[in-house]
């Protein structure tokens, strides 16, 4: 309920972009417990996707002790996010997938 009065008082032009950047933090944070979807969208709050990306509530027994949350660039248009289960702080780094696709070992 919180979420969905926060992406009502977005203005129209800029709400499908706020719904996908909800949709993309909460999947984000379900995928990386293994659980994915069927865990239900609506057992974790996350902040607004116009504010930095933080999760401010887990409704679940299984919720984990420790998770850090950060939206990725994925162009305009689209949005990411990355879920970490882990206690420190997460960075990212771009990078450009042909080198790193040039950089690959062959067996042999």
């Amino acid at each position: 309920p919180r979420e969905r009065r926060d992406l009502d008082r977005v203005p129209g032009a800029r709400r499908t972009e706020g719904f996908f950047g909800y949709w993309a933090r909460k999947e984000a944070l379900l995928k990386a417990t293994g659980d994915g979807l069927s865990a239900g969208l609506g057992t974790v709050g996350v902040s607004s996707p116009f504010e930095p990306a933080a999760v401010v509530e887990w409704d679940s027994p299984a919720a984990p002790e420790h998770v850090r949350l950060t939206d990725l660039d994925a162009g305009h248009g689209y949005r990411a996010a990355l879920a970490a289960l882990c206690p420190g702080p997460l960075t990212t780094q771009t990078c450009d997938p042909a080198e790193l696709l040039s950089t690959r070992r062959t067996a042999g």
